[in-house]
């Protein structure tokens, strides 16, 4: 770097080279190479320390928050989870563990899940130890979904798979406006009340399977990468309360799929644009309406069953409308379609019918 330095000076130097002033200037210009050479390499040297402490910060953290984690307390395992959301969201090498471990202390049974209103045990202690497991499980909810909330998320929540295998959630699970990675999925889960995941996205696809969830499922603007699976899931609302049923208004998908489902509430899949099939098989529902939508492919009602109606209105289907061996217990209709194929509605039973 000094040769060039100097051989710049001297090109554009209006007096003759002479070595009095050249020389100085060389070992300066050497000096400071030299000294900035050094300083990049302590800059570097600072940089690696900095990220080796940093990761044994990380470490620690992940470590405490295990041990609080799989506490006794309910005071220690909301901690621990706090700890963990923290670090998933702050350190990618640490996310995926953090990401396991919760999901993991959400299958963790406790001795009162069966609640003592549904039983003839009204003790006391009974009712305060479920009501204690209710409050840590929504405390841990709460913690994953700070963790994964898509405002101002970093990039690397979207490789998180969120496993959630048998895991029981409280009576109010709110994944609103989060993000879940790739592989990412809720089978044989059970949640205790309210479901909403309204306006999150996932990677890949948005799956369901042998899900039991009384209250219904509210997933408003959900966007998928892929499709949105719905197999063998149980709404049934035993409590008597209003449900949601299954609440996909507005959602953006490559696909939806409902599959062996009972649903006490409506399928609403209104506003909903889909880029591939729709596809409602072997189910049964209070209703089901899609509404001013847009399905690129087909519209697909096999076997659906619903107490009330069964409403497909002004809406695209690309490449048709297949209603087939449904049933409805006020009306099936199928009017103001737009689509390249065939409205096709057979062997379908309903005091009113009109396609």
């Amino acid at each position: 770097m000094s040769v060039a330095v100097l051989a710049v000076l001297l090109q554009f130097s209006d007096s003759p080279f002479s070595a009095s002033w050249a020389f100085p200037v060389f070992v300066t210009a050497t000096a400071a190479g030299g000294a900035a050479g050094l300083t990049l390499k302590n800059l570097n040297l600072n940089r690696a320390e900095s990220r080796r402490s940093l990761n044994l910060m990380f470490d620690e953290q992940l470590r405490t928050g295990a041990q609080l984690l799989g506490g006794g307390s309910e005071s220690e395992v909301i901690a621990g989870a706090q700890a963990l959301g923290l670090l998933l969201r702050e350190s990618p090498r640490h996310a995926q563990v953090c990401a396991d471990l919760l999901c993991a202390r959400l299958r963790k049974p406790h001795s009162s899940d069966v609640d003592p209103a549904d039983s003839d045990d009204e003790k006391a202690q009974d009712r305060a130890s479920f009501a204690e497991a209710n409050r840590i499980r929504n405390s841990l909810s709460d913690a994953i979904a700070r963790a994964i909330r898509s405002e101002g998320a970093p990039e690397h929540l979207k490789s998180i798979a969120w496993r959630f295998e048998a895991a029981r959630f409280g009576d109010r699970t709110r994944f609103e406006a989060c993000t879940f990675g790739r592989e990412s999925y809720f089978r044989r889960s059970t949640f205790g009340g309210d479901v909403s995941l309204a306006w999150s996205s996932f990677e890949s696809d948005a799956q369901f399977s042998f899900v039991t969830a009384p209250r219904g499922l509210f997933l408003r603007g959900i966007q998928a990468g892929a499709q949105v699976v719905l197999q063998n899931v149980t709404l049934r609302n035993t409590a008597g309360e209003s449900a949601w049923g299954v609440y996909l208004e507005g959602s953006n998908t490559a696909g939806i799929a409902i599959e062996r489902c009972a649903i006490d509430g409506a399928i609403h899949l209104d506003a909903s644009h889909v880029v591939g099939d729709v596809r409602v098989v072997d189910s049964e529902s209070t209703s089901f309406s899609l509404i001013d939508g847009r399905c690129d492919r087909w519209l697909d009602l096999n076997r659906l069953h619903t107490s009330r109606y069964i409403c497909v209105r002004n809406t695209e289907a690309r490449k048709g409308v297949i209603v087939h061996g449904c049933s409805a217990g006020d009306e099936i209709e199928v009017s103001n379609v737009h689509t390249l194929g065939k409205v096709i509605v057979t062997e379908s039973v309903a005091p009113s019918i009109s396609s």
